[in-house]
């Protein structure tokens, strides 16, 4: 059974550091970074939305971590590199659809400001 856990990492983003744990009523230990992990290895096009509640939760996560001084690297660095192959398959999906050379800068604006608030090298 797939589980989608992106609405729980929403949820929890906000309210707890990234380097939260805790057990389950099973005695598993879970965490933010667990959660991050288990996002960040699906498949954004198979998942509801296209992936877009998967995206948010890494991202969310992936703020919050960088604003508590955390590092890109591990978990984190699977999650950011997962957010920017997504941002570029968008960028390709919509030169094709118009015929495109670049992505407009109003679009690319858009791409760029819903992954973790970082530049991502543009719409080229």
């Amino acid at each position: 059974l797939q589980r989608e856990y992106s609405w729980t990492l929403i949820g929890l983003t906000t309210y707890l550091p990234t380097s939260a744990e805790w057990t389950a009523a099973d005695g598993a230990t879970w965490s933010i970074e667990r959660l991050v992990a288990i996002e960040a290895e699906q498949d954004l096009g198979a998942s509801a939305c296209g992936g877009t509640h998967r995206l948010i939760g890494m991202s969310m996560a992936l703020n919050q971590h960088l604003a508590e001084g955390g590092k890109i690297e591990g978990v984190w660095q699977d999650a950011d590199r997962r957010i920017r192959e997504y941002q570029e398959e968008i960028r390709q999906k919509i030169k094709d659809m118009y015929g495109l050379e670049r992505v407009p800068d109003e679009i690319e604006d858009y791409i760029q400001a819903a992954a973790a608030g970082r530049s991502s090298g543009g719409g080229g």
